[in-house]
């Protein structure tokens, strides 16, 4: 097999690129880094068609973005707010299902739908949040607290569907709840480790550490997790996410180790997986008639299902307006809706003019949500400082 390394040197360029037109724009870089690839992929330039190595490298992106968003999941924030507010993050997402599932069934769709559906992203929500100062709010706490449990959820809830989709007796329950009880393993003994050896661990998480012990020993957690996932046949994400978790858990955030991780990740592997979905992009899909009619109910839907729960959940603490706007933000689709049509085309589940729309549509709310939700809240900050 010959490598090239051309195809991979664009999107390397273009992915540079991507930071600059993106703050240009004041889009997420994720939606230019889509449509950069949309331009050189098979419905423009053609310039990168199959290519084994970057498909490979965005595989790995992909994995990588699952172990970031559960490395994302700040359980320090989560007890200092108390588990009351988890209960009502809990009770947003079960509404958000709830109504999810009917709409999805009104579309003609399964229960994968309901889950696409019922995602947010942190990526978005969390930047736009603190860019206008009210991350530590009220209205912005309840926001990330809903966030966090959509993310969390979809991704186990993904999982299982997936499993119970597979032929009966393939995988025996016992064998798909091993990878959880690995996850405790790791856990209880990461914590005996942290406590017994704190300086012999501290030591690998340096600023000058020379040969960097401490990402090696976290990428290969994070591998051997996805590896035991396609060992007991469940979907790598899980694995993935469930190493970040253990990450962040352990860990808590805030430490240089994280800081390696994400340039890593955002600065290397994510964008390949970005601009690579965008070269399989089907355009022609979402063009044509079938396409044209899934658009209009799949962006009503989607933002019916986090409007009315928001408001519902909200009614004492927030507004209407306020409710309404965080609804609006929470519509944001990025980078688990991507995953969750990426494990759905696998499995079969979704064709590809649907995983066209449902690509469009985190193109669309995550560029358009965020822009809502900043007209419709920064009219009140003056007064909230």
């Amino acid at each position: 097999m010959e490598l090239s390394l051309q195809p991979l040197a664009l999107i390397t360029i273009l992915a540079l690129l991507a930071h600059f037109l993106s703050q240009r724009l004041k889009a997420p870089i994720i939606v230019v880094e889509i449509l950069f690839g949309i331009i050189i992929g098979r419905n423009l330039l053609n310039i990168i068609s199959d290519d084994f190595a970057i498909d490979f490298l965005a595989l790995l992106g992909f994995i990588f973005l699952m172990f970031l968003s559960g490395l994302e999941i700040d359980f320090n924030q989560i007890e200092s707010r108390g588990w009351g507010n988890i209960f009502k993050g809990l009770i947003a997402f079960s509404l958000i299902l709830a109504l999810s599932y009917l709409g999805a069934l009104a579309m003609g769709y399964g229960f994968i739908l309901a889950l696409i559906f019922s995602t947010t992203s942190l990526g978005v929500v969390v930047p736009t949040l603190r860019d206008l100062g009210i991350s530590k709010s009220g209205e912005g706490q309840s926001i990330l607290l809903t966030a966090m449990v959509a993310d969390f959820l979809t991704i186990l809830l993904l999982t299982f569907y997936s499993v119970s989709l597979r032929k009966s007796g393939e995988l025996p329950i016992f064998v798909v709840s091993s990878l959880f009880i690995a996850y405790a393993a790791a856990y209880l003994i990461g914590k005996k480790v942290l406590w017994h050896f704190p300086e012999f661990l501290s030591s690998w998480f340096k600023p000058d550490q020379p040969t960097e012990v401490g990402v090696r020993a976290t990428i290969a957690i994070m591998l051997s997790f996805v590896a035991y996932s396609g060992v007991v046949g469940v979907e790598e994400i899980l694995g993935a996410f469930l190493a970040g978790v253990l990450i962040s858990m352990l860990f808590r955030g805030g430490s240089i180790l994280e800081e390696k991780l994400y340039a890593i990740g955002y600065g290397f592997l994510i964008p390949i997986f970005f601009i690579n979905v965008g070269i399989n992009f089907r355009f022609d899909l979402l063009l044509n008639r079938s396409g044209l009619l899934i658009v209009p109910p799949l962006v009503f839907i989607a933002f019916l299902v986090k409007i009315l729960p928001t408001i519902l959940v909200n009614y004492k603490s927030l507004s209407l307006k306020e409710s309404v706007a965080a609804g609006i933000l929470l519509t944001s689709n990025l980078s688990l809706v991507i995953a969750a049509a990426e494990v759905g085309r696998r499995l079969g589940i979704i064709d590809e003019a649907l995983e066209a729309a449902i690509i469009f549509l985190a193109i669309f709310t995550s560029t358009v949500c965020p822009i809502i939700y900043r007209r419709m809240t920064v009219e009140k900050i003056p007064l909230a400082q």
